[in-house]
């Protein structure tokens, strides 16, 4: 598995002992510090003898106004971590830790914990299962605004995450990622030299790296294939990804992007199914929509090959193969406006109004009441089946920062809870939504999956009137 390893002393926390000067206003590239504020937070951050100080001089409307993140820690399903560090503040006060999924709709890893600060440096001890899918970009936060006595200096030091044990997990690590996408490190980011999970086959004095190319504040990194003379259709470079999560007879769409000499090309196959994309000296994106699976899809076609057949130099980047169609919610690119969806809106308490249309769903909501589901839309008669597991992914915006609860229940019986999360939205951001339900218990004719967006107390601000918008609802077996 491509993940990061942990630091000599098993520490994933990259200068987790701060002994290293950095710049703490630097972007999430990289696997290091930052101090962020929002929400109308301001201050200022230093690195300085082991410790990371920061001074806050207005503490915004909100926990994470002011905070101080780590960014790209490795996270295993299944894994068991144990989180520490030191802390101490000019005056008491509290903070708010956690281990959140910037790239999974800002899931909660570990669960948000409160501490209390002294002016006496103190050790905080957190352990946790991480019950989520792998992913190798989580990040740690501690989010200090908002909150009683929260104008002045705090200290962070010794910042230690380790795995303590690893649970069995089988061959859940191969399940669709959280866009959906079977391909495992698609954008070339990921593992030794930036190819995790890729296979190199017949490479012979083919030459084949990952770019690092800065651009636009960022790294331009694409896979960089120099094929030699003798490379031919007999003779060829192969980069193959095998294990992927391709169902029998379910249809995929595999698209790459590609850039080559004009008439040359690069051969794919994706679970046996041929597709050619014929290059013009031009940086572009291929697809082919309409790979379907053999009924009889056997475990060692489960691959995708890219085969290099003529010498020169290609670039290949991006490439993702996501199953199309086999949705169990009806209407949930909302094509049809609010055909099969149900709003909710409690009198009195909330006020908010709902609307369908341009394929999205959009809730106006003035006031969101005083419970979550004071403002909810909702689909009812779903059919989950026991021993299997499901995979919901939306897109969700809001204008104003804000926190939406997703959850899989049945009504009938007491509103028992199937799965679901809290999600965070932050402003002004359009977020890829992924919510797993792990292995049902057992089969729910008539199950509900309900967004609700009034007040969730343990992350809202009070009275934050806000627009969300949600889109591209999709339901999965996996």
């Amino acid at each position: 598995a491509a993940m990061r390893g942990a630091d000599s002393t098993g520490n994933l926390i990259v200068n987790g002992d701060l002994s290293k000067a950095e710049d703490l206003t630097d972007k999430e590239t990289e696997a290091d510090w930052q101090f962020m504020t929002a929400e109308g937070g301001e201050g200022t951050a230093e690195l300085k003898d082991g410790a990371i100080n920061v001074t806050t001089t207005k503490d915004g409307s909100v926990d994470y106004s002011i905070q101080l993140v780590s960014w790209h820690i490795p996270m295993e399903k299944g894994g068991h971590y144990k989180l520490t560090f030191d802390a101490s503040a000019s005056a008491p006060r509290k903070g708010r830790v956690a281990v959140m999924a910037p790239e999974k709709g800002w899931a909660s890893y570990m669960p948000q914990e409160i501490f209390e600060l002294g002016t006496e440096k103190k050790t905080y001890t957190y352990e946790f299962v991480m019950n989520n899918a792998s992913d190798p970009h989580a990040r740690l936060d501690f989010n200090m605004g908002s909150m009683e006595n929260s104008i002045g200096t705090f200290s962070i030091s010794n910042v230690r995450l380790e795995k303590t044990s690893q649970d069995a997990v089988g061959e859940e690590a191969k399940l669709p990622r959280y866009d959906g996408n079977v391909i495992y490190n698609g954008g070339f980011e990921e593992g030794e030299g930036r190819l995790g999970f890729w296979n190199l086959e017949k490479i012979g004095k083919a030459k084949v790296s990952v770019t690092n190319i800065p651009e636009n504040g960022t790294h331009k990194r694409r896979l960089e294939i120099v094929a030699p003379e003798g490379t031919s259709e007999k003779n060829p470079v192969i980069i193959s990804q095998d294990k992927l999560y391709l169902k029998p007879g379910a249809q995929y769409g595999l698209s790459f992007d590609a850039e080559g000499e004009a008439g040359k090309k690069i051969s794919a196959n994706l679970g046996g199914v041929d597709f050619v994309a014929e290059l013009d000296g031009t940086a572009k994106s291929y697809a082919k929509e309409d790979c379907v699976m053999a009924a009889d899809l056997k475990d060692a076609a489960k691959a995708l090959t890219l085969k290099i057949e003529a010498p020169g130099t290609y670039y290949i980047d991006n490439v993702s193969v996501k199953q199309i169609g086999g949705s169990l919610l009806k209407n949930g690119n909302f094509e049809d406006g609010q055909t099969s969806w149900d709003t909710y809106v409690q009198a009195g308490d909330a006020d908010a109004t709902a609307t369908f249309a341009d394929k999205k769903a959009t809730f106006d909501i003035k006031k969101y009441g005083t419970e979550d589901w004071h403002v909810q839309m909702k689909q009812t008669g779903l059919k989950l089946e026991k021993g299997k597991k499901y995979r919901l992914t939306f897109k969700g915006e809001s204008n104003n920062t804000r926190w939406i609860k997703v959850a899989f229940m049945d009504e009938a019986n007491g509103y028992k809870w199937y799965g679901g999360d809290d999600v965070r939205l932050e402003g002004g951001k359009t977020v890829d939504i992924t919510i797993d339900v792990d292995t049902m218990p057992e089969t729910v004719e008539n199950l509900t999956m309900q967004v609700s967006m009034g007040y969730l107390k343990d992350h809202d601000p009070e009275n934050v009137a806000s627009t969300i918008t949600l889109s591209d609802f999709d339901l999965t077996e996996l």
